[in-house]
């Protein structure tokens, strides 16, 4: 991946399939640390979601 990479453009497919398709935040069941880890990996998810931004159906045909 690479981290200096902007997030897909909204409402494209690619916005679409990671906006409207990810959890809001990452399950336990995939992180196989603990600890500072795990903290981290959601901090840097957190982030992710929220550079995406909340999927929007409504307001398509």
């Amino acid at each position: 991946m690479d981290a200096a990479a902007p997030p897909p453009p909204r409402d494209t497919l690619l916005w679409y399939r990671l906006a409207c398709s990810l959890p809001a935040t990452l399950p336990d069941a995939v992180l196989h640390s603990s600890g500072d880890d795990a903290t981290v990996a959601r901090e840097d998810y957190a982030l992710v979601i929220t550079a995406l931004g909340a999927c929007d159906r409504g307001g398509r045909s």
